[in-house]
């Protein structure tokens, strides 16, 4: 696996790491201590929300967990569950607060 770069923009501090190509986003996030809320890592409890703000295209499609806790317009708007999805290239994200 490759890896890539991966920026955070989470309570205004900003992080950049490397994110190997096939990961979980919240996984990668917290190796690198990237502080991004959590509670479930299943894709259950919506904690770990977060907004793309560059790079949408490079995490994998939604997953049926996803898209049972998020609204269609939500994910339209670049935000996903860091736990449920996996980096497939460069991305900027920031935190996002459970709706």
């Amino acid at each position: 696996m490759s890896d890539v770069l991966v920026r955070a923009s989470i309570r205004e501090k900003e992080y950049e790491f490397e994110g190997a190509l096939g990961s979980n986003l919240l996984g990668a996030a917290l190796a690198n201590k990237v502080p991004v809320d959590r509670i479930c890592r299943v894709g259950l409890c919506g904690a770990c929300q977060i907004r793309v703000l560059v790079g949408q295209g490079n995490l994998s499609a939604p997953t049926d967990e996803e898209l049972l806790l998020l609204d269609r317009t939500p994910i339209e708007e670049g935000v996903r569950l860091a736990c449920q999805a996996k980096i497939q290239g460069e991305l900027h994200f920031a935190h996002s607060k459970p709706t």
